[in-house]
C-alpha cells in the first residue's frame, strides 16, 4: 500500500515541478519569485504559494507595494494552472491507489494458512526442476519430461500406500536420477531387485540383508577400541533393547535390562581386549562351556581383564546374590 502511493506522490511531486518551472519562466524568473534552488529551478512546491497571491480582480501576478498589472492570457494562464494542478493531483492519487491495490494483492502461495497448489504448465516451465539433469525426481510432466531436484536441501515424499511414491520417486531416482553414492533402506526388498542392475552401471553395490547369508555383512566391532565404553555400550543397547521401546518398560525390568545391557557390554571389551572384535566371539566366550557356573564367570572377568570397567562389572556380579 506505501509502495503504490509513493508512486503517486512522485507523480504529483513531477507535475508540482513542471507547473513550478512553467510558471516561473512565464514570469520571466523576476526577483519576486523568491530565490531559485539553484541556477534557474524551483522548489517543485513554490508554485502552491505562487498562486495564493494572485488577485484575480487585478489580474496582478504577485502584488507588491509597486502594482504590477498583468494580462488577461496570464490570468487564464494561472486559472489553468490550476486546474491541471487539481486534474493532475486527482490522477496521481488515483494511479497511487490502483498501483497500491495491484502490489498489495496477495501473491499466490502465500497466506496465513497457506495457498498450496499444484503447479500449472508455466511455473513448471520458469521452475529449476526442468533444468537439473541429476538429482531426486520428484515426478514427470504430461509430456514425460522428468522433474528433478538437484539442489542440496532435504526431500520428504508422504503419502498413502499404492499413490507412486516407490515407483514415482524411489525407482527413478535409483535408476538414473541420483548418480552419486547411496544408502537404501529397504525392509520391504522392494528396491533391490528393481534397481541393482541400474546401480551396478554407477558403480560396485553392497547388499546388507542380515535374513540372506548370501548378501554382505558388517562387523560393528571392526575398528572399536578395548576401553571404548561408550561406542560397546551404544551397539550392545541397539542389540539388547530398543531405545524407541525403552521407556515403555516397567521400572522392575528396567533394571535387569540395564544388567544385561552392562554384562554384555563388559563381554565385549573383553573379547576385543583378547583381538576378537567381532559378536561371534563374544558369544563364545560367553557360552564357554569351562565355566561351571555364573559366578566364576564373572570372577574371570573380575580377574582377568585390563579394563577397568570389566573388572569392575565383574565383581559386581560375582559379589551379587544369586537368589536375586
Amino acid at each position: 500500500m506505501v509502495f503504490g502511493f509513493g508512486i503517486g506522490f512522485l507523480l504529483f511531486v513531477g507535475l508540482l515541478a513542471y507547473e513550478t518551472q512553467h510558471l516561473a519562466m512565464l514570469a520571466r524568473y523576476a526577483a519576486w519569485l523568491g530565490k531559485p534552488l539553484f541556477a534557474r529551478i524551483y522548489n517543485p512546491f513554490a508554485v502552491l504559494w505562487w498562486l495564493p497571491k494572485i488577485d484575480p480582480a487585478q489580474f496582478a501576478l504577485f502584488p507588491t507595494q509597486h502594482f504590477r498589472p498583468v494580462n488577461a492570457a496570464v490570468h487564464r494562464l494561472v486559472l489553468d494552472t490550476i486546474k491541471q494542478l487539481e486534474w493532475g493531483g486527482g490522477i496521481a492519487l488515483a494511479i497511487g491507489f490502483v498501483l497500491a491495490l495491484i502490489l498489495d494483492r496477495p501473491q499466490r502461495g502465500s497466506g496465513l494458512y497457506g495457498r498450496a497448489h499444484f503447479a500449472t504448465a508455466r511455473e513448471l516451465e520458469r521452475s529449476t526442476l526442468r533444468k537439473a539433469e541429476v538429482g531426486i525426481v520428484l515426478g514427470q510432466t504430461k509430456r514425460g519430461d522428468l522433474l528433478i531436484h538437484g539442489g542440496t536441501e532435504n526431500v520428504l515424499v508422504l503419502g498413502p500406500p499404492g499413490v507412486g511414491k516407490t515407483d514415482g520417486t524411489a525407482v527413478t531416482t535409483l535408476r538414473g536420477g541420483w548418480q552419486s553414492s547411496a544408502i537404501v533402506f529397504d525392509p520391504a526388498d522392494e528396491l533391490r531387485a528393481r534397481t541393482i542392475e541400474a546401480r551396478r552401471l554407477l558403480g560396485p553395490v553392497f547388499v546388507f540383508d542380515p535374513r540372506d547369508p548370501k548378501t554382505a555383512r558388517i562387523n560393528v566391532l571392526a575398528g572399536v577400541r578395548p576401553d571404548d565404553v561408550d561406542a560397546v555400550r551404544a551397539i550392545m543397547s541397539a542389540f539388547v533393547a530398543d531405545a524407541a521401546d525403552f521407556a515403555e518398560i516397567p521400572e522392575q525390568a528396567k533394571f535387569f535390562l540395564s544388567g544385561a545391557i552392562e554384562l554384555a557390554t563388559a563381554v565385549v571389551l573383553r573379547v576385543l581386549e583378547l583381538g576378537e572384535p567381532n559378536l561371534e566371539a563374544a558369544a563364545r566366550y560367553f557360552y564357554n562351556p569351562d565355566y561351571k557356573n555364573e559366578a566364576q564367570f564373572a570372577e574371570m572377568l573380575r580377574d582377568a581383564s585390563r579394563v577397568a570397567y570389566v573388572r569392575e562389572t565383574g565383581a559386581k556380579f560375582a559379589n551379587m546374590d544369586p537368589r536375586l
